[in-house]
């Protein structure tokens, strides 16, 4: 119920860091040489991550997870209740093939001719899976079949260009063609990261919200808002320098970026709002045997957005200039807010599937 909550607050930690080291860059590397930066952070990573190695336990799963958690060759009770409930299940409520498979995909479930579902890998020793890796295929497969995850995955590829561009080129683009300094440039990108994370926990909030009443609109919140931020960074990237640079009460031109550059700032750090309701919708429109899965993949889209970013954007440069580059790489979102769009026809039908199956007896698996 509170998914959305939690993938906000993941998301505010990642702003913070974020902007946190854009402000340690920009500042320190100046003065102090770019490994310095490198340096500080280091050693608070570390102690971090040792305070989690030894306070943090792994949560105990429910009866709920445990039921559609991968099973263990050791398990050999499981062939007698699967039997004792096909032999009482009503076949309107049989599950298809996918659906069982996705509930634990850990069994080779085979349906001919109208026969119910039988385990047929159920053995008394344990033993080496020879077939895991076609377990991993069908895995992949099971997510891509769902419309909701094709999507969401399509969509990761161009936000990610457009969200690599801000971090790796506009701060330098600040700097060079627009005439702030690296401290005014850097200080300008990490309000945008701070903006990020109220718009995020706004987002997350007000999403919550909409897809408790209707779990379709979400779609619309996610569209409007990633469109939406287009129109500021396009506006911070043609204006002109004057407009960005705040001016002294002696008609100076202070170090400070102007109000209107900041304003463009906040207001782009609306397309921070998808992030934490795209993470809740993934893991509400994908069964627990199969969340790992996606996440995976949508790791792994990100980090291809990421990569494709800057290397798009330099041969843009080549070719049309800075300013026309930047402006193409940013506009990539409203492909991204397309893509959310269209989802609002898949949600609820993948989110009902997932409740189906979720509410399916243990022993069905």
């Amino acid at each position: 119920e509170q998914r959305g909550i939690v993938s906000a607050a993941m998301g505010v930690a990642t702003s913070v860091g974020v902007a946190s080291g854009q402000l340690l860059s920009g500042f320190l590397g100046p003065r102090w040489g770019w490994r310095i930066p490198f340096v500080v952070v280091t050693y608070p990573a570390i102690f971090f991550a040792c305070l989690l190695w030894f306070t943090v336990s792994d949560p105990r799963k429910n009866r709920h997870e445990e039921g559609i958690e991968l099973m263990s060759p050791k398990n050999t009770s499981a062939s007698s209740s699967t039997e004792k409930y096909n032999a009482n299940e009503d076949p309107a409520t049989t599950p298809a093939v996918s659906e069982a498979y996705e509930r634990n995909p850990s069994h080779a479930i085979e349906k001919s001719h109208g026969e119910s579902l039988v385990d047929t890998t159920v053995s008394a020793q344990p033993s080496v899976d020879g077939h895991a890796a076609i377990t991993d295929c069908k895995r992949f497969g099971l997510v891509w079949r769902g419309r909701s995850n094709r999507l969401f995955l399509c969509q990761a590829v161009p936000g990610c260009i457009a969200w690599s561009t801000v971090t790796t080129f506009v701060p330098d683009y600040l700097h060079k063609e627009q005439g702030l300094s690296v401290e005014s440039a850097t200080l300008l990108v990490s309000f945008f990261g701070v903006s990020c994370l109220l718009w995020a926990l706004l987002g997350a909030a007000l999403g919550q919200r909409i897809y408790h009443r209707n779990k379709g609109h979400l779609a619309y919140l996610m569209a409007s808002c990633t469109s939406f931020a287009v129109c500021p960074f396009l506006l911070l990237i043609n204006s002109t320098p004057d407009a960005l640079i705040a001016q002294m009460a002696d008609d100076a031109q202070g170090a400070l970026p102007s109000l209107w550059a900041l304003s463009l700032a906040f207001l782009g750090g609306a397309a921070a709002v998808t992030n934490p309701n795209l993470k809740g919708l993934l893991m509400n429109v994908n069964s627990s045997a199969t969340r790992g899965t996606v996440f995976a993949l949508v790791t792994l889209t990100d980090d291809v957005g990421k990569g494709l970013g800057p290397e798009v954007v330099a041969l843009v440069v080549s070719a049309m200039g800075r300013r026309w580059a930047l402006s193409a790489a940013i506009s990539c979102w409203f492909l991204c807010a397309v893509l959310l769009y269209f989802s609002r026809w898949t949600l609820v039908k993948d989110v009902l599937r997932v409740e189906r199956l979720e509410k399916l007896p243990a022993a069905a698996v």
